[in-house]
């Protein structure tokens, strides 16, 4: 029984120092703001046992605070315990806002009570969506035309195309079709070699930035090697047939398939003459050789009155 006196005391003694405290107003906020999207934040008054209270909320630019750039006014009552959650949007104004995508902003987020202001500097995002932008392939050549597909939400958005100077040589306004959309466009003639960049942004909020990249080369050939293997070293001047395999590769390894154009001669003295009657065109396969094998009349009659034995040789 004495236990229980002494804890009804201790209760009752709590309550006036209760009642004489000040109400605490509470302003709480996201610590980064999306500029033209809904945000949530939350107001209290912890402790009021007054009437309704008008709570304006008010966004103002920084540093200068000297624009309004949103308002609006809750109301605090006990039917909703003296808080209240509510959102704001963040007009994406440009008049506001610089363009600089590299230049972190603020605003200055108010609540003004009836009797205490509350304010905090908060950082803006101007990343509203994204932008997905792709070329169909990582490298072109000069004057070839390049097809460009954005994939995002449906709002308008800015292309940019610069070279690896970082000059600007297009600039495109494009409206999705239901999230996507594709271009083709032309490089110039005279393209400068090496990496360019498609930049792709919102009209509402240039300063948020997409990007990617593709390589513009000269086109090359590329280096191969042929072989000729002659199924016997040596040739009697009365046969009709010389068979001759013809390979070629590039020097990465992979096969070459295509055409070859292959004449024989015969070496008299170190002197090379080409038989102009063997020029055939034979094709090369991707697979180990291409057999050559005929050797016509003419050629035969031309070896034939060589006054000594000769070499033979083949050209491809």
């Amino acid at each position: 029984m004495h236990v229980d006196i002494v804890t009804l005391t201790a209760v009752v003694l709590c309550f006036p120092l209760l009642t004489i405290c000040a109400p605490l107003y509470v302003l709480s906020a996201p610590n980064m703001l999306r500029v033209g999207s809904s945000e949530n934040l939350f107001v209290e008054a912890q402790d009021y046992t007054g009437g309704d209270l008008n709570v304006r909320i008010i966004v103002k630019n920084h540093p200068k605070k000297n624009l309004d750039i949103l308002s609006k006014s809750v109301t605090l009552t006990a039917a909703n315990n003296f808080q209240i959650l509510n959102d704001i949007k963040i007009p994406d104004d440009q008049k506001f806002f610089s363009d600089d995508p590299l230049e972190k902003q603020y605003v200055y987020l108010q609540a003004q009570f009836p009797s205490v202001t509350l304010e905090k500097v908060v950082m803006l995002s101007f990343q509203t969506g994204y932008i997905f932008v792709q070329t169909d392939k990582p490298i072109y050549t000069p004057h070839r035309n390049y097809p460009i597909t954005g994939g995002k939400k449906k709002t308008e958005f800015l292309l940019f195309n610069k070279n690896p100077q970082g000059i600007t040589l297009d600039r495109d306004q494009f409206q999705p079709r239901q999230g996507i959309r594709t271009e083709n466009f032309a490089l110039p003639e005279l393209a400068s070699a090496g990496i360019w960049k498609l930049i792709a942004k919102y009209t509402n909020t240039p300063q948020k930035n997409f990007t990617t990249e593709f390589e513009v080369m000269e086109y090359v050939l590329p280096s191969f090697e042929v072989t000729l293997n002659p199924r016997k070293s040596f040739f009697y001047v009365n046969e009709h047939s010389l068979a001759v395999d013809i390979s070629a590769k590039y020097l990465f390894g992979n096969k070459v398939r295509g055409t070859a154009f292959v004449v024989f001669g015969v070496i008299d003295n170190e002197k090379k003459i080409s038989i102009a009657s063997s020029l055939q065109r034979v094709q090369v396969s991707s697979d180990r050789a291409v057999l050559y094998n005929f050797i016509n009349y003419n050629m035969h009659n031309f070896i034939w009155r060589q006054k000594s034995d000769v070499d033979m040789w083949g050209r491809v």
